[in-house]
């Protein structure tokens, strides 16, 4: 039997002992490998829904955090302006410690006035006034008809002078810290409709006995002189205050019995 010799080409391989259909054994080839070129893949940039939605909030975050600075610079600058209008005073304040005479004047607006003499054409007195005791120069205010300097930080006593005031219908001296005694001489207020003494009661009070020369104010309809620390009895020239209608006495000091003469103080 002829035996054959098989070629086998260059980057072939033969392998023996491979069986076919047939049963006659046959080489198997087996293709050359080729060389594999790898392509570098191109980076895709993917961005989800939810990404580009945070970008874009924080992209708008950014302009509004940006716009509500910008409101809140020129809402500052605003309020710096007005309040810088509103403090700066029109008239230059006095550099020097004022008298008690001086910072009356100056309530009622008559600043640069020497004296309160300088204020007696003013009919009506209500201001605050701070640091200091009622002026004995008050007297002078003689048009004056009204006069109310409650809940003013003033000390002291109140001034014989004021007696001078004829012409009061109005007298309101209440919370403030008086002391002393109520003087005889506001028996002569004999217009007074309205007379308010009454204390702070927290401090100083009123002393001594209630004046008997309140008689003289006929046409009183308001007396009141409570929280005060007075002494003595009730005076009975009271009885002749027929036209009051509130009369205050409580918290006190007085001794004595209630007089009979209230009686005759229908008004009540």
């Amino acid at each position: 039997m002829a035996k054959f010799a098989l070629i086998t080409p260059p980057g072939l391989e033969v392998k023996d002992n491979q069986e076919n259909r047939d049963g006659i054994t046959r080489p198997t080839r087996e293709l050359p490998s080729l060389p594999t070129t790898t392509t570098p893949a191109t980076a895709v940039s993917i961005t989800s829904d939810d990404e580009r939605f945070s970008n874009q909030r924080q992209k708008y975050l950014l302009i509004g955090g940006g716009t509500i600075i910008l409101v809140l610079v020129v809402i500052l600058v605003v309020l710096i302006v007005v309040l810088t209008a509103t403090t700066t005073p029109t008239t230059a304040p006095p550099t020097a410690s004022l008298t008690s005479e001086e910072e009356f004047v100056i309530a009622c607006n008559f600043i640069g006035q020497p004296s309160l003499s300088s204020c007696q054409a003013l009919t009506r007195f209500e201001d605050s006034v701070s640091g200091s005791t009622i002026p004995s120069s008050i007297g002078t205010l003689t048009q004056l008809t009204y006069l109310d300097l409650n809940f003013n930080s003033l000390t002291g006593s109140i001034p014989s002078s004021i007696g001078s005031l004829t012409q009061l219908t109005y007298l309101d001296l209440s919370f403030i810290s008086l002391t002393g005694s109520i003087p005889s001489s506001i028996g002569n207020l004999t217009q007074l409709a309205r007379l308010d003494l009454k204390s702070d009661f927290m401090s100083n009070s009123l002393t001594g006995r209630i004046p008997s020369s309140i008689g003289r104010l006929t046409q009183l309809t308001y007396f009141d002189l409570s929280l005060n620390s007075l002494t003595g009895s009730i005076p009975s020239s009271i009885g002749s205050l027929t036209q009051l209608t509130y009369l205050y006495l409580e918290f006190n000091s007085l001794t004595g019995s209630i007089p009979s003469f209230i009686g005759s103080l229908t008004q009540l």
